[in-house]
């Protein structure tokens, strides 16, 4: 399913007209000032997720619309299994020790997606480092919002 994602972010300074945004070497949008505001639009998701990483702002996500088919299957009426408790023998340790980058890198790829909430209370008592908070933060959302 095809999304687009449309971005905005203020500027440093006043501007106008119509700008490029190199996020990465290979990662780039153009994006128009209108009323104040820096508005762009993707559709590939690594280049939302890019921007929001700069300071950029995810406004709004469209889904495109599905194409009709079967009706879906009535839902399983048995109940869920509860889920597991939390094993509270997970060491973040060699996790948190880490740089920041290595950290970046696992909270993206979904490695400790289970623990993160746990992870950044760890952090935010320990080290308190911006980049690791606001990692796991934008992870947290993305799986909120179904993104993940």
């Amino acid at each position: 399913m095809s999304e687009k994602f449309v971005l905005r972010r203020r500027p440093h300074v006043q501007d106008k007209g119509i700008v490029r945004f190199r996020l990465t070497m290979d990662r780039c949008f153009t994006a128009k000032f209108v009323d104040g505001w820096w508005i762009g639009e993707t559709n590939d998701f690594d280049v939302a997720y890019s921007a929001e990483r700069r300071g950029w702002e995810i406004v709004e996500k469209i889904s495109a619309k599905k194409p009709k088919s079967s009706p879906a299957p009535a839902p399983d009426a048995s109940p869920k299994p509860e889920p597991e408790p939390a094993d509270d023998s997970v060491d973040f340790s060699r996790l948190l020790n880490g740089t920041v980058k290595n950290i970046d890198s696992e909270i993206d790829l979904g490695l400790w997606d289970p623990h993160l909430v746990e992870i950044f209370e760890a952090e935010k008592a320990g080290k308190n480092r911006k980049g690791v908070v606001q990692s796991i933060s934008i992870r947290l959302r993305r799986i909120e919002a179904g993104i993940e």
